[in-house]
């Protein structure tokens, strides 16, 4: 039996199956499945870019499994936590070498507009980048 996840709409719809992705990771990395789930937020508005491409970041980046195995034991934030998670996002955005999200979206946003004014009418596909 498998477990199907059902994603996407019109041509970009996709169904993954869950369950032969699993077989292929270790236990340390499936422990902390639900943590990623809940950081990069529900299945139909994802605050990433998608969930996938967070799947495939973690097997590469240990240091981040070990973050998010962290917080799925507790509601209380550790220090440096959040600075890691910070980091993870920078990675999942294909910008490895930020490790503030706030650094990470201004630059995004400056080689989107360059030097002219945000404004209502340019510029303004905030989706574009990472969450806050």
């Amino acid at each position: 039996m498998a477990i199907l996840f059902d994603t996407g709409k019109g041509d970009k719809k996709q169904v993954i199956d869950i369950s032969d992705l699993g077989r292929g990771l270790t236990e340390p990395f499936c422990t902390v499945l639900l943590s990623l789930h809940a950081f990069s937020g529900c299945d139909s508005t994802s605050a990433f870019k998608g969930k996938v491409k967070a799947v495939k970041i973690l097997p590469q980046k240990l240091a981040f499994v070990q973050t998010l195995a962290e917080r799925r034991d507790t509601w209380q934030v550790k220090d440096g936590v959040i600075d890691k998670l910070e980091s993870f996002t920078c990675c999942v955005y294909g910008r490895p070498r930020f490790s503030t999200v706030d650094d990470l979206r201004y630059q995004m946003l400056k080689e989107k507009c360059g030097d002219e004014v945000i404004s209502a009418s340019h510029c303004t596909d905030l989706t574009t980048l990472p969450p806050c």
